[in-house]
C-alpha cells in the first residue's frame, strides 16, 4: 500500500467530500461506468447544510 500506487490511508473527515468528488466529478472517468450519472455532486454538497457547515470548520458534519 504505497502512496505512489494511490493509497491515501485513512482520510481526515474534512477531506472525504473532495476525495469522493475527485472521481464523481470527473465526467470522463464516471462516464466509463454510466454516462447518465450527474457530475455536479460536489457543488450540490457544498451548497447543502452539511457542506456549508464543513466550510465553516465543523468537522463533525455528515459526509
Amino acid at each position: 500500500m504505497s502512496e505512489s500506487a494511490g493509497y491515501v490511508g485513512i482520510p481526515n473527515p474534512t477531506d472525504i467530500p473532495q476525495l469522493c468528488a475527485d472521481c464523481h466529478s470527473d465526467a470522463g472517468y464516471i462516464g466509463q461506468y454510466d454516462p447518465g450519472l450527474p457530475v455536479d455532486q460536489m457543488a450540490k454538497y457544498l451548497s447543502s447544510m452539511h457542506g456549508e457547515l464543513l466550510q465553516e470548520g465543523d468537522s463533525k458534519v455528515a459526509e
